[in-house]
């Protein structure tokens, strides 16, 4: 008997939602609805955005349905949404998706909320409705992230050096995830200058500097024993030791792709890495405490 297909809907087309990909011509997907459109598993009902101009775009290459609102789509249940939207509109998409409609389960852009209170909220009513909720922090899907911590796992005294681009929000959030994963709970923060901040976690000591000239939004993890090089601009995740070296897999720029592939994973109760509401939250309290540290 042939199984079904999940409807999707993607609320927000703009740069991760569709914008990124849309004129290129690549082997590699980029945005929800180029990833989802290759899925086979998953049918696209629509999109939703504001926007005319991303609606007319959207409408002219996939010849599906875009809504400027969400109140426009009749049907009330839809297996999966995507809520790709700025920071400031995720807490009322949230509460509205959340609403409306019966979902197997949500997707939303990090950091998903403008702040720590909304992010709270959002947990209440989603224990309430019994919602499952994934954030997409896209590096926990890269198949690099349980290697690497089982390497660290076994060391207690690490460094480590980010290089991130744009903003903490934008693409250092991404890290700050990844190492909760690595090394638990940050436990001292302390800026040095407005392009440098260090975070001291139990287990490593890390700095974080923000450089938009490439290579950028990378890390080194090292110690006298070994090192490794992430290097996703790339695709390569190297690891060195005094006595090998070697390529550590990565999905590179296909990532958000792999995010919708564990979505999959999920939906049909297979083993899936993704990043849950928890450790959200938890990314949340360290923006909070950052930007506390810098004012």
């Amino acid at each position: 008997m042939k199984k079904n297909k999940f409807s999707c809907l993607i609320i927000g087309i703009g740069n991760i939602g569709m914008m990124y990909d849309y004129f290129k011509k690549q082997n590699y997907t980029t945005t929800h609805v180029s990833s989802i459109m290759k899925l086979k598993n998953f049918t696209l009902i629509g999109v939703v955005d504001i926007n005319k101009k991303k609606r007319e775009l959207f409408i002219r290459k996939y010849k599906l349905n875009a809504y400027s609102n969400i109140n426009q789509i009749k049907k009330n249940k839809i297996d999966f949404v995507i809520i790709s939207s700025p920071q400031k509109s995720q807490y009322n998409l949230l509460t509205q998706v959340l609403d409306k409609f019966k979902t197997k389960v949500i997707l939303c852009e990090k950091p998903f909320t403008e702040n720590l209170i909304e992010a709270k909220k959002i947990n209440r009513i989603v224990k309430k409705k019994k919602a499952n909720l994934f954030i997409n922090y896209s590096r926990v899907s890269d198949i690099s992230t349980d290697i690497i911590k089982k390497i660290t796992y076994k060391h207690s005294s690490l460094n480590a050096k980010v290089f991130y681009s744009k903003s903490i929000i934008t693409n250092c959030s991404h890290f700050l995830n990844l190492f909760q994963i690595f090394f638990g709970v940050p436990k001292k923060i302390k800026f040095i200058n407005k392009k440098l901040f260090k975070i001291q976690y139990k287990t490593a000591n890390v700095d974080f500097r923000k450089k938009n000239a490439l290579p950028t939004n990378n890390f080194t993890i090292f110690n006298n024993k070994f090192k490794i090089n992430y290097r996703m601009n790339n695709n390569k995740i190297i690891f060195e030791s005094n006595k090998l070296k070697k390529l550590i897999s990565s999905y590179g720029e296909n990532i958000n792709f792999y995010v919708l592939k564990n979505i999959e994973n999920f939906l049909f109760k297979r083993k899936y890495k993704l990043c849950n509401i928890k450790d959200a939250i938890q990314t949340h309290k360290t923006l909070k405490l950052i930007k506390k540290t810098n004012s």
